[in-house]
């Protein structure tokens, strides 16, 4: 039983981009042989899941329903970055140079 049970997660894992089944196994046992650190993933997937949305409008992060991006006044609504993901946003942002907004595809 704790052997399906193991799989079954493992495979769960496996359903996010660019983890393997190798990667998802190893996280797996990591997390099961410190259960602090098992307890603080968790804790951190909740509050993940509670606390971060995307914004209506861009896709971004956000807290609300706008993100930090939309929200600011000094950004130029004018200049639309379109991305394909969160994570090229996110780069673009901690950069610091670009002062337009975005659209994410997230497809």
């Amino acid at each position: 039983m704790p052997e399906s049970i193991f799989n079954e997660i493992v495979e769960s894992i496996r359903t996010n981009e660019g983890l393997t089944k190798k990667t998802s196994e190893r996280l797996l046992v990591n997390l099961l042989l410190n259960k602090d650190k098992l307890d603080e993933f968790i804790n951190q997937l909740n509050k993940v899941n509670q606390l971060i949305s995307t914004c209506k409008i861009c896709g971004y992060l956000s807290e609300n329903n706008k993100c930090l991006v939309c929200s600011l006044d000094n950004r130029n609504q004018n200049t639309i970055c379109i991305v394909s993901t969160i994570l090229d946003a996110k780069n673009i942002e901690n950069a610091n140079k670009y002062k337009g907004v975005y659209h994410i595809l997230n497809g």
